[in-house]
């Protein structure tokens, strides 16, 4: 899984997400297996929303080791946001 990020530098080296776009999803990994597909934005990871989330405490979240599970809150290309659990493995 690949990620485009943006970010909002609103204090000296303190950079918050102001959009994270999935820019790739490889085949049969947890990402595609959760349902993520290339273009879809994340909207909030583990609940730290997205944008606002600081980059520092998304890099955190999504550092997880093998068998946890990273829930995120995903704006589909439709328009609807779904909430998707990626088994880490």
């Amino acid at each position: 899984m690949v990620f485009q990020q943006k970010y909002l530098f609103s204090g000296f080296f303190s950079p918050e997400l102001t959009e994270v776009k999935v820019k790739e999803v490889f085949a049969d990994s947890p990402a595609e297996l959760a349902g993520l597909v290339s273009g879809e934005k994340i909207l909030a990871i583990d609940g730290c929303e997205i944008p606002g989330c600081p980059a520092s405490k998304a890099k955190k979240l999504m550092a997880r080791n093998v068998g946890d599970t990273l829930p995120l809150l995903v704006e589909k290309l439709d328009g609807s946001k779904h909430g998707i659990v990626i088994e880490v493995n």
